[in-house]
């Protein structure tokens, strides 16, 4: 399991980050999906997959990740959770990588 320190995400406002592992875990032609979730048994807020753009390999060890602000506008959770599955290989590889992001509401919003 990896644990990741980063910036929060602002309610309405893109965010992005990235990933640097310290094994080359993320081989080319890799497909990964994350399900964001506000509690690990709370409904899906969004789905981040290399298929939607949303998780980008950046090199055998770095991912990027992107969760769009119309994605997160509506959102009200203190913090968010998703964790990274590898889905092109049969069965599905659960990557070990988990991440809680701390959120907070814009003061600036609704522009």
């Amino acid at each position: 399991m990896y644990e990741i320190r980063g910036q929060a995400l602002v309610f309405g406002y893109d965010f992005k980050m990235r990933l640097n592992a310290t094994a080359d875990i993320f081989p080319a032609g890799i497909a990964m999906t994350a399900h964001v979730r506000a509690e690990i048994d709370g409904p899906i807020l969004a789905t981040l997959s290399t298929a939607n753009g949303k998780l980008v390999r950046a090199g055998n060890r770095d991912l990027d990740i992107t969760i769009s602000g119309t994605d997160s506008v509506n959102w009200t959770a203190p913090s968010i959770i998703l964790d990274i599955v590898r889905t092109d290989t049969t069965p599905d590889e659960y990557l070990g990588i988990v991440l809680t992001i701390t959120t907070s509401k814009a003061v600036t919003r609704g522009l």
